[in-house]
């Protein structure tokens, strides 16, 4: 449970639409310096996955599907795939959210990798079913290695600028003695 204040949560939260907001600017800027080869990770699902797992209140249900079917308008994506599959992928971390509590960060990189592996073979099969145009699967397998390689940094960077860690006491006592 959060013993944030009101205050915190409120602050918090315009922090993460404010950093949405910035991110999806960044990548409607026509003029680009790093060339069009380079692949970038889904860095507002990133993101909203660190979030969910440390403090789930910072990012409610509301506000990852607005910033989700913003992106999809926005970055001329399929309209309300990606918000879907990313508000399920979050809800889901949000469910289990004290099993990734007690996690060791390398089992909630696999855990996370995992979600993302399904998302994004459930988005292709989506589109293919759909008879809407498909991304070539090395394209998209190079996105999903992107997106899961970085998905540590984004840890570290969500964790210092929320102040965020997951350093709070297990739910489930495992050793020692019940009381």
């Amino acid at each position: 449970m959060d013993k944030a204040s009101p205050l915190r949560i409120a602050s918090m939260r315009l922090l993460f639409i404010g950093l949405c907001f910035m991110v999806i600017f960044m990548q409607l800027i026509p003029i680009s310096m790093t060339p069009q080869s380079i692949v970038w990770p889904d860095v507002i699902l990133l993101a909203a996955l660190a979030l969910v797992i440390r403090r789930p209140s910072y990012v409610p249900f509301w506000a990852l599907g607005i910033v989700f079917l913003l992106c999809d308008f926005l970055l001329s994506r399929p309209l309300g795939l990606n918000s879907f599959l990313g508000l399920i992928v979050s809800e889901m971390v949000r469910r289990n959210r004290a099993a990734f509590r007690e996690m060791v960060f390398l089992v909630e990189w696999a855990s996370v990798a995992g979600l993302l592996l399904g998302a994004a073979i459930a988005k292709e099969a989506l589109l293919f079913l759909t008879f809407s145009d498909v991304t070539p699967w090395f394209d998209w397998l190079i996105q999903l290695g992107v997106s899961i390689l970085c998905y540590p940094l984004m840890v570290i960077t969500v964790s210092t600028l929320f102040w965020a860690w997951k350093s709070q006491p297990p739910i489930s006592k495992v050793f020692g003695r019940a009381t």
